[in-house]
């Protein structure tokens, strides 16, 4: 009897917005976690995809190559996968993925955490919910704006002056002028970054 794979790789295409073309995403899933993607490319054709096999189709020279191209990548994660159990490493999705995209926790920016993060909760949480979390990210970079040339700041170097500074930033700059924010909004703005926070480092 076979056995549940521990880790899967498929691949399918999404449409771009407001275009015909449509992009490659590869989905990574272990078992009781959430999943997470990675835009392979875009460009191809819906007439070019088998949506059944999740594979580009074999009738043409480019296509075959985009097919090996896909096990070239599904091959790589894979490699990551058994490195890291081999490793005795704490195993995650988002792990493999990061490794695989060259990236480590003291990579990431604020904004960019935000913004993984919001595409992730795109696919979990009620529009009212993921308008917040937006909200939350207009007052981070509208911060972040104001205090560092960069626009950004690298998330090893968030610390409890910065947390502090934007509480008062969020009180004294609301995003609409005529709607300022509470201390009870506030709170809430700084909880969902909290969660991301904590979301990020366990990646």
């Amino acid at each position: 009897m076979a056995t549940r794979p521990s880790f899967n790789v498929s691949f399918y295409i999404r449409r771009k917005r407001n275009r015909k073309e449509y992009c490659i995403y590869c989905c990574l899933k272990i078992p009781e976690e959430p999943t997470t993607e990675l835009c392979i490319m875009d460009g191809i054709k819906r007439s070019d995809w088998d949506l059944r096999k999740g594979r580009p189709k074999q009738s043409s020279d480019h296509l075959i190559k985009l097919s090996l191209f896909l096990d070239s990548i599904k091959a790589n994660l894979f490699e990551i996968y058994l490195d890291l159990r081999l490793s005795r490493e704490e195993l995650s999705v988002g792990k493999i993925k990061n490794i695989y995209l060259g990236k480590g926790p003291q990579d990431y920016t604020i904004l960019g955490v935000i913004d993984e993060a919001i595409e992730l909760y795109e696919k979990e949480l009620p529009q009212g919910s993921l308008k917040n979390y937006r909200a939350t990210k207009a007052y981070v970079e509208a911060f972040c704006k104001t205090k560092y040339k960069s626009g950004d700041i690298k998330l090893k170097h968030l610390t409890y002056s910065f947390i502090c500074q934007l509480k008062s930033f969020i009180l004294r700059y609301p995003l609409k002028t005529h709607d300022p924010c509470t201390n009870n909004g506030c709170m809430k703005h700084l909880e969902r970054l909290k969660k991301i926070v904590t979301w990020a480092h366990q990646m």
